[in-house]
């Protein structure tokens, strides 16, 4: 009973944070907005095609029984979508939308599909937050400092932002955190499925996903494998439960490969290799066609492009984790130390190797801002994965006055950035596009900030209750204190609890 009511009250507090800005609008009429329409305004569910590309994709299959979209659903996906033999369907792969499908008929019984549909990915934001709580406990970090990992990870970071949309980023976060906390069961066969079943989800919800996953599902099937020395030869034992790695992986492998049968007409062939295509089409017109560059990029990923890539991503103020959550960096430091610890040694090696994988992959991608968006949104993974060694930080260098002051100002920073895209949108220019535009919209979160001041939001609870009778502003700010005050009070009780001997960290 002392754990229970502790526990709830703190699910209360992380549930209304995170409902305070979910998105949605009302009606002249009173009735919710975006429930029967398809409104693209800034800031809205729609602003963005990465959601709304996938949205009607829910619609289609529910309401016409096809992966295909009609024209309303093509100008509501646009320009995220293909069209191949005269059809138009999502560039994206389907896992997002498959995965959402119960929650879209489930609030289309109350008449809130959309709210349904956006609310499942507010809640793997959730139970994202409660893995990396999960997985900081594991690798030797103290109830509250792991606590503290996982608040930070959502409320700290522009995880907060894309919990708010239908995209990829916190399905993905989904399936490499449950893979992480798999690891450390011991190796077997039912581990072995569910790593394979994992391993399937992330290639149906994002391509990325497969490269991202491969040290993790190496390490796993290393495991299996025993050297046996013979002299001058070594050989290699290999244990037959290695096989339902694969076995776990087929399922989801043919879903996806039936998905791309339907759509593209080859199992093996993926929208994303088609192209984007114009809606309404545009009329053909005969142009001189230019010579070939022969120094073109060929790939999506392409290593000319990654010292800017990373530049964009780590520490400019358009794009990079320094500007947005510098509170990634701690949690880089904190799974440093997990290294120095044989318990956990290995698999702190796999989590760094695959975010360091991920900055990598799309550091050399030909878009590193990802388009209008709000923070380093591909790197979330990569987020992900290194805020479970923020609590080890903590562990380690909590009697340190100088961490302790470093660490809540980078904390606090952290949670008052979150907070402006949260409320206002995902929808920020890249510095290059920024520029030329007729109208001059900020590229950094300064455009946040400047529609907080005019009161735009897209919070339905502000929308509905508070619009009018409290300043955008206000509400904001309180937003912002709260989670800082929050973090304040568990570090502060960090500090007063020893949980570890010396040395143990």
């Amino acid at each position: 009973m002392k754990r229970t009511l502790p526990l709830m009250a703190i699910g209360l507090i992380l549930t209304a944070l995170l409902a305070m800005p979910l998105k949605g609008d009302k009606l002249p009429d009173g009735s919710l907005a975006y429930q029967q329409t398809e409104d693209t305004r800034v800031p809205g569910p729609f602003e963005s095609s990465g959601s709304s590309s996938r949205y009607a994709l829910v619609e289609a299959i529910v309401k016409s029984g096809t992966f295909f979209f009609n024209d309303v659903q093509a100008g509501l996906a646009a320009p995220d979508l293909v069209q191949y033999n005269g059809k138009y369907f999502s560039i994206f792969t389907p896992g997002v939308s498959f995965a959402v499908l119960p929650f879209y008929l489930l609030g289309n019984l109350f008449g809130i599909p959309q709210l349904a549909a956006y609310g499942a990915t507010t809640l793997v934001a959730l139970v994202n937050l409660l893995l990396v709580v999960l997985i900081a406990r594991r690798l030797g970090a103290g109830i509250i400092p792991s606590f503290i990992s996982g608040f930070i990870f959502l409320f700290g970071t522009n995880a907060l932002t894309y919990a708010l949309t239908l995209t990829q980023h916190h399905w993905s976060m989904l399936v490499i955190l449950l893979a992480i906390l798999t690891l450390f069961k011991q190796p077997g066969l039912l581990r072995n499925l569910f790593l394979g079943l994992l391993y399937g989800a992330g290639l149906l919800i994002d391509i990325p996903n497969a490269f991202i996953l491969l040290p993790l599902m190496v390490y796993a099937a290393g495991q299996h494998l025993a050297g046996i020395d013979e002299g001058r030869t070594v050989k290699i034992k290999l244990k037959l439960v290695l096989i339902f790695l694969l076995l776990g992986f087929i399922p989801l492998l043919g879903a996806f490969g039936w998905y791309n049968k339907q759509v593209t007409g080859s199992a093996t062939r993926l929208a994303q290799f088609i192209g984007r295509s114009d809606y309404p089409p545009k009329p053909k017109t005969t142009t001189e066609k230019k010579p070939p560059d022969p120094y073109a990029p060929t790939l999506p990923f392409y290593s000319r492009n990654q010292l800017n890539g990373l530049y964009i991503l780590l520490i400019s103020n358009e794009r990079g984790w320094l500007y947005y959550s510098p509170i990634v960096f701690i949690g880089m430091a904190g799974l440093f130390l997990a290294v120095k610890r044989k318990e956990t040694e290995k698999i702190a090696v796999v989590i760094l190797t695959m975010a360091g994988l991920t900055i990598t992959m799309y550091s050399s991608f030909g878009d590193p801002w990802g388009g209008w968006s709000f923070g380093p949104r591909y790197l979330l993974p990569a987020t992900a994965l290194l805020s479970t060694g923020i609590g080890l930080a903590i562990e380690r260098w909590k009697r340190s006055i100088l961490f302790g002051l470093a660490f809540l100002t980078i904390a606090g920073y952290s949670i008052y950035v979150a907070a402006f895209g949260a409320f206002t949108t995902t929808q920020v220019p890249p510095k290059q596009e920024a520029e030329h535009l007729v109208t001059f919209i900020p590229y950094t979160y300064a455009y946040n900030q400047q529609l907080i001041d005019q009161n735009k939001t897209g919070s339905l609870v502000y929308n509905l209750w508070l619009n009018g009778r409290v300043p955008l502003t206000t509400v904001v700010m309180m937003y912002q204190g709260i989670g800082i005050v929050l973090v304040s009070i568990a570090y502060t009780l960090a500090c007063r609890k020893r949980i570890f001997k010396k040395n143990d960290i």
